[in-house]
């Protein structure tokens, strides 16, 4: 739960400042700093964000409360990229302070005992990551280990057989699940605020490395659905460079995501480079580095089909 000392601050806020003092943000930020000492830094960051997003003054008015809560969690979880637990926190301070509801939130009932923040890098919900991604790797099952054969039995086949198939359902797959997974989320950071929050100067979730570190992954991104769309015309054409090519986009995409991750916690130190996601991904991109660039490199069927 929210830390008892920094619950109480906001509470002794809230009786000399007037309820106003946790409904705009900019008094907000001045008096928590000075009613905290510059101190709970990451909990001031917390509440600030939820004040930004007007949950003191929709608390403060609500008739329905409960219901409340639970639709401003859900708007800092989905819309401010706030881990849902730590969104549970927040709202329930903001509850105890305002109306002095005392009942906790789902969220945190679900996970029982609260961690103390920051809140996590600008992710979105699951399913919709803005996280590099890991480039599709199809399921492999064993095989007999005497090489491989066509449809006729005939050993050491050329053409786009085989596991070749499985090859080039990723290479088409992969471009696609950026375009659909990530670049949503960029073009959401710019409509909910997220963006202008994280980039301008004087909010307090600025940091001037945010910039550069989003422009950077969208243009890597970018570069990448390019990159993709030019390894499937060499598959397709069956060219010399493809196996090269291919083994290459597996290497950096693995390397980017660790980067990317690196790049995050500097920003947000108290984040850890391999949070749940971010080893997900870059599990995917390591199994697929692991099982196709030694096929490239050893198949007889990659050696005797990309030629030309």
């Amino acid at each position: 739960m929210m830390d008892m000392q920094f619950t109480t601050i906001v509470e002794r806020l809230v009786r000399e400042k007037g309820q106003d003092a946790l409904i705009d943000a900019t008094n907000c930020k001045a008096h928590l700093a000075d009613y905290a000492h510059n101190a709970f830094k990451k909990e001031r960051h917390l509440l600030l964000i939820a004040i930004e997003a007007d949950a003191g003054r929709e608390i403060a008015r609500a008739d329905d409360l409960a219901t409340c809560k639970k639709q401003l969690i859900r708007f800092l979880n989905e819309e401010r990229f706030i881990d849902e637990e730590l969104a549970a926190e927040a709202i329930d301070l903001l509850a105890l302070v305002l109306r002095g509801d005392r009942n906790e939130s789902m969220a945190r009932q679900r996970s029982g005992a609260a961690q103390t923040f920051p809140p996590r890098p600008p992710v979105a919900p699951a399913g919709n990551s803005r996280k590099p991604q890991a480039p599709w790797a199809p399921p492999v099952c064993a095989s007999s280990g005497h090489g491989e054969t066509d449809a006729t039995g005939k050993k050491n086949p050329e053409g786009l057989g085989g596991w070749l198939v499985l090859v080039g359902l990723g290479i088409i797959i992969s471009p696609l699940k950026i375009i659909g997974v990530v670049f949503p989320v960029y073009s959401k950071m710019f409509s909910n605020g997220s963006w202008a929050a994280l980039t301008t100067p004087g909010t307090e979730a600025y940091n001037p490395l945010w910039a550069p570190i989003l422009y950077g992954e969208m243009a890597i991104n970018g570069g990448l659905v390019l990159a993709w769309i030019f390894v499937a015309v060499l598959f397709f054409s069956k060219k010399k460079a493809f196996p090269k090519c291919y083994i290459g986009i597996l290497l950096f995409t693995l390397v980017f995501i660790f980067i990317d991750a690196l790049a995050i916690e500097s920003v947000l130190p108290n984040i850890p480079v391999l949070d749940a996601e971010t080893t997900k991904e870059l599990g995917r991109s390591l199994v697929a580095c692991l099982i196709w660039v030694p096929y490239m490199l050893v198949s007889k069927r990659v050696k005797a089909t990309f030629v030309k």
